[in-house]
């Protein structure tokens, strides 16, 4: 079977990854900054990191 889905321009494929991407600073109750990376979301509310941990966000709107 052939597919009739337009492939995706570089751009396209670029824009849906980079707003996936997230940045995360682990800091102390004094505000010093213990650690950081970076990971994408795999849900609305999840999160995996470069390091393979998950991180379950509970977001107040």
């Amino acid at each position: 079977m052939i597919s009739t889905t337009p492939a995706q321009t570089v751009p396209e494929i670029a824009e849906k990854a980079l707003a996936a991407t997230v940045y995360l600073e682990i800091q102390d109750s004094n505000g010093k900054t213990l650690g950081f990376g970076n990971g994408f979301f795999v849900k609305s509310n999840l999160i995996t990191t470069n390091k393979r941990k998950n991180v379950s966000l509970n977001i107040e709107a």
